[in-house]
């Protein structure tokens, strides 16, 4: 194909999954921690609130870098609208078409980097990441980003390229740690292409040193706190395979139903490329050495949890699929090139399937605005100058998503990030005159339980209203 036939053909790649990324309003997922970024991100720019934490990494049972959200908090100061801060990760997302066809071309081929954007750009699942505020979406871009610019140093022996794919680790580290894990196979093949080991040990310990000077303000804390990040080595062969399928769901996140026959798709190919004896394999385990990482990193530091982690190294199955997809319809004999071609659009149907689903998540946001509304309307009807919000859940997340429309409507700061408590999260006025607490309509018992439990001093005064699977009930201090 000539080049600018192929440029051609990116640019319109590029353009279909701009479109794809623009096409919705909302956000694709609304939970607490996605309001929970936000909010904070928008509350230093706002209200000069400023975090001493960042969100808790789970999986070392500490917290990530607090400048993540600061970086978020960026472009707030053109405009906090959520509509603007959505899109503008769904544009940048977009962006990774174009290192993930560098990425194909240079480690394969043209077609296949063309077939491997294709895939990134219209699948259901990168559209669902591009609409989404967490750090494990928000760093998609720059890590794929940073794998192009060190192809291209491996290429051409360029030391400029080398020091961007490091930048834009660097840079992804503070939104999410695991972005790290490419240093290892970086400094390998740096290793292997330069034999200096000083470029290697001395870049590695350079981006870790000005990482570590950055966080000190995180680091105090730990140590004031006597809260060390966990590690806790077991490397079992049987734990780490254990952890493929979690892998895999970071693929086919929104539809968990296309894990086996995508994988059963992979195989067939994978089984025809050896039958053409047109398989590199050298080039196969350059992708597949990246994976084996994170997963022994992810099985030896995690339970059973969470697919996000993996995010820098999903787009590489995508191009698994499309190197060896290019093999079959490449070859000689009709029949294979036919069962090619119907294998790969079998899989763009797979992982392009499922659109419908992506706006029925939305809900989540339209549910929990409607909540919002029916509270903020018995605000204004009974004058509660003196009240704050509170969602009885389960745990803690869930009030930011409320809190976010709450801050909208009346314009009044219902929250506050700046402490370093667990969680970085306080209500404005933690002894209000007037909570809102909101049940899931098949636990309410419990619910009110386990409120009164921890705040005695409040009685109901009504049962407000139901809004889906939710049921909203006024609590009023008792008199002292």
């Amino acid at each position: 194909m000539k080049l600018a036939n192929s440029r051609r053909l990116l640019f319109f790649i590029f353009t279909l999954g701009l479109i794809l990324r623009l096409a919705q309003r909302l956000p694709t997922l609304w939970d607490g921690d996605n309001s929970y970024y936000y909010l904070i991100a928008r509350h230093i720019v706002q209200y000069a609130d400023h975090p001493v934490k960042g969100p808790y990494a789970w999986a070392i049972k500490s917290q990530y870098p607090v400048i993540g959200y600061y970086i978020l908090a960026l472009p707030m100061l053109i405009s906090s609208n959520l509509e603007f801060i959505i899109s503008l990760i769904a544009a940048t997302h977009a962006l990774a078409v174009f290192p993930i066809y560098l990425i194909g071309k240079l480690l394969f081929n043209n077609r296949t980097g063309l077939l491997s954007a294709l895939f990134f750009a219209v699948a259901t699942n990168e559209i669902f990441y591009s609409r989404n505020i967490l750090g494990g979406s928000l760093i998609i871009p720059l890590t794929v980003f940073s794998f192009a610019f060190f192809l291209i140093f491996l290429k051409k022996s360029k030391l400029g390229f080398f020091f961007l794919s490091y930048l834009f680790i660097f840079i992804s580290s503070f939104i999410y740690y695991t972005p790290f894990l490419l240093l290892i196979p970086y400094a390998v093949w740096a290793y292997l292409k330069t034999k200096n080991y000083k470029l290697v040990f001395f870049s590695n310990l350079l981006l870790f040193l000005f990482f570590t000077l950055l966080n000190i303000p995180l680091i105090k804390t730990y140590i004031r706190d006597g809260v060390y990040p966990s590690f806790r080595p077991n490397f079992s062969i049987f734990k780490i395979t254990g952890f493929v399928p979690l892998y895999l769901e970071s693929i086919f996140r929104i539809e968990k139903l296309n894990i086996l026959p995508a994988v059963i798709i992979l195989l067939i190919l994978l089984v025809g490329s050896i039958l053409l004896n047109n398989l590199s394999l050298k080039k196969i385990a350059f992708l597949l050495f990246p994976i084996g990482i994170f997963l022994i990193a992810v099985s030896n530091n995690s339970e059973y949890c969470c697919s996000s982690y993996f995010t820098p190294v999903f787009p590489f199955y995508y191009l698994l699929i499309g190197y060896l997809g290019i093999n079959i319809i490449s070859a000689k004999k009709l029949s294979f090139r036919l069962s090619g071609f119907f294998l790969l659009f079998y899989f763009l149907s797979l992982i392009s399937n499922s659109y419908d689903r992506l706006y029925r998540k939305q809900d989540d946001y339209l549910t929990k605005q409607k909540l919002a509304e029916q509270m903020i309307i018995e605000v204004r009807q009974n004058e509660l100058q003196d009240f704050n919000t509170l969602m009885v859940l389960g745990n803690y997340i869930h009030s930011p998503s409320l809190w976010y429309f709450f801050e909208e409507k009346l314009e009044y700061q219902f929250s506050k990030f700046s402490g370093d408590s667990d969680f970085g999260i306080n209500m404005i006025n933690e002894t209000p005159e007037y909570l809102f607490i909101v049940c899931d309509k098949e636990k309410i018992e419990k619910c009110h339980s386990k409120f009164l439990g921890k705040y005695g001093e409040y009685f109901m005064i009504k049962r407000m209203t139901d809004v889906g699977n939710f049921a909203v009930f006024l609590f009023k201090r008792l008199p002292t």
